[in-house]
């Protein structure tokens, strides 16, 4: 590991990095995670064609968290349930049923599938984006890595001349509003899955995601409406980091973007992205 990442970085009192992905079923997996755990790092599993028995022994080992459930890993079979089945397992003293991203861009996932993951183990969703640097951009056809080329249209990404999915390009508020518009669940159980939810998947519970007087005033202001279907959702009004607002389209639709003294304007999109991606 260290001739990969560096002795910097695998010191957790330095290190930006947090949460490690590993594929349970490849030679070294438990002792790797056994050993990042050691280091006090995070370690989620995915991208994996693990059984459910050795899903449940990386579980075992220390691994607290799934990458992507049902994309990249084995299908959920009756005799075979594979990584997901670990949502279906009781959670012991010693082991608890592991949180999971789930990519609600409505092309990686149906929503039903979503739904299903949320009724067995709500407590440990959450939303993530899969999102790639093109979002934000226009459609179109843009260079990729080793000569590739990716394809965006709307929130799919495609590798040309593939139906390979590359990622996506929605906003984690987004995947939000697709959440509430296939679920039914309550706005404040949507935005549980993209704050109080990873916060606690990675001890940040204290600071992070929630309101709590000491913890760090990163805040998104969302105003609530209702859709011509029916369905809650909800858009952006302002971006807080660190008690500055940064962004503002609460007014009269015409956003404002707040540079303070604290915050670099070189550093201000990389912030918008990181606060609505997570």
């Amino acid at each position: 590991m260290e001739e990969c990442y560096g002795s910097l970085n695998l010191d957790h009192t330095t290190s930006t990095i947090r949460l490690f992905n590993q594929a349970p079923e490849l030679p070294g997996a438990l002792e790797t995670i056994l050993s990042l755990k050691a280091h006090n790092f995070k370690v989620a599993i995915g991208h994996s064609a693990a059984t459910y028995e050795q899903a449940r022994e990386a579980i075992n080992a220390g691994a607290t968290m799934i990458t992507h459930l049902f994309n990249a890993m084995e299908p959920l079979h009756h005799r075979n349930p594979g990584i997901f089945g670990l949502l279906g397992t009781q959670s012991e003293p010693a082991i608890k049923k592991p949180f999971f991203g789930v990519i609600a861009d409505g092309i990686h996932l149906h929503p039903t599938a979503i739904n299903i993951a949320w009724n067995a183990h709500p407590e440990g969703f959450i939303l993530v984006t899969d999102a790639m640097p093109l979002l934000g951009l226009p459609d179109g056809t843009y260079e990729w890595t080793n000569g590739d080329r990716i394809i965006k249209r709307g929130p799919m990404l495609i590798l040309e001349g593939t139906d390979k999915i590359a990622g996506s390009s929605i906003t984690l508020l987004g995947c939000v509003n697709n959440f509430l518009k296939w679920s039914g669940v309550s706005i404040a159980e949507a935005l549980g899955a993209v704050t109080s939810t990873p916060a606690r998947m990675l001890d940040l519970g204290t600071t992070k995601g929630c309101l709590n007087p000491a913890a760090d005033a990163d805040l998104v202001v969302l105003e609530d409406f209702t859709d011509e279907a029916g369905s809650a959702q909800l858009r952006l009004g302002q971006v807080w980091k660190f008690g500055e607002c940064v962004f503002d389209d609460s007014g009269d639709g015409r956003p404002i973007i707040c540079f303070s003294p604290r915050i670099n304007p070189s550093d201000f999109f990389k912030l918008i992205f990181m606060t609505l991606r997570v």
